[in-house]
């Protein structure tokens, strides 16, 4: 009889070990940042970015224009272990996160009638384009002869 046991460990799990124990050690996890993966568009009319931020409550997002620029931060705190009444932990991974994206925005926008939603974790954003820079129709005048 064989009582020998044979554990599979996926390479990605080493990896992942590897670099959860480099960073928690070392103290660089509170200075990584989650990426937040946006999209952005234009139509005749406005500029519109969605942005992925799972895991986010809408408090927990701020806003921002300066300079034709749009910024999206977000900031998750960690719950702290003293109001937590006597848990003693055997694993903890919730931690704080944070993110911040500063986008060029591709044409002059009237920030002051931007509006924001969010949804199902999905940021949207509608900015729209400022008067003189909207497309125009110029009719052509019939010249008689």
């Amino acid at each position: 009889m064989n009582d020998r046991r044979i554990t599979v460990v996926r390479p990605s799990q080493i990896f992942d070990t590897f670099l959860d124990e480099f960073f928690n050690t070392t103290g660089l996890s509170t200075m990584m940042a989650t990426q937040l993966d946006v999209d952005m568009y234009e139509t005749e009319s406005e500029v519109v970015i969605k942005a992925k931020a799972p895991g986010y409550k809408e408090e927990d997002v701020t806003i921002t224009t300066e300079d034709n620029v749009l910024t999206i931060e977000g900031k998750i705190q960690e719950e702290n272990e003293q109001k937590e009444g006597g848990k003693k932990y055997h694993l903890k991974e919730i931690r704080s996160e944070s993110f911040i994206r500063s986008i060029s925005l591709p044409t002059r926008v009237d920030a002051e009638k931007a509006e924001a939603s969010f949804e199902n974790g999905v940021i949207t954003v509608t900015l729209p384009k400022m008067e003189e820079v909207k497309p125009k129709t110029i009719a052509i005048k019939t010249s008689k002869k």
